[in-house]
């Protein structure tokens, strides 16, 4: 495994960490999603998770960014990573789950013998925390 791999394996493992400790919409959980994949990120945001808009008035960041807060934000960004994956995602009572799997010729649904599965206190959570557990798997599955 290449430094640079190994670089991005702890990374995914950092911000995996931190999914499953997240308990509901985070910014800084959000900047942390996009650098990990290299999804653009609006620099002129300061310390306090505020930005400026054209004009320099300040605005709130997490309307750009919404990964942990928006279930489309998050289905969007898994999409861009995972682009023919299957997903699932659903509400049991209190918790949320999602499922990712890898689409192949047998149709839609795939084999899912490359599953993964994640629960979490919202989808977008859920839906995340499973995309990095994907992530990852893939990572130490090429590693052999």
């Amino acid at each position: 495994m290449s430094a640079e791999v190994k670089e991005k394996l702890i990374a995914y493992r950092s911000v995996l960490a931190d999914l499953e400790k997240a308990g509901g919409a985070d910014i800084w959980l959000d900047r942390a999603v996009s650098i990990a994949l290299d999804q653009p990120w609006d620099w002129s945001v300061d310390w306090r998770g505020w930005g400026y808009d054209e004009a320099g008035k300040s605005i709130e960041q997490e309307k750009a960014f919404p990964y942990t807060s928006s279930l489309d934000a998050a289905i969007a960004l898994v999409e861009r990573v995972l682009p023919g994956w299957a997903r699932e995602v659903s509400l049991w009572g209190n918790l949320a789950r999602a499922s990712l799997w890898e689409c192949d010729r047998e149709g839609w649904h795939g084999s899912k013998s490359n599953k993964v599965t994640a629960t979490s206190k919202t989808e977008p959570l859920a839906l995340l925390t499973a995309l990095f557990r994907a992530l990852i798997a893939q990572m130490e599955k090429a590693d052999g």
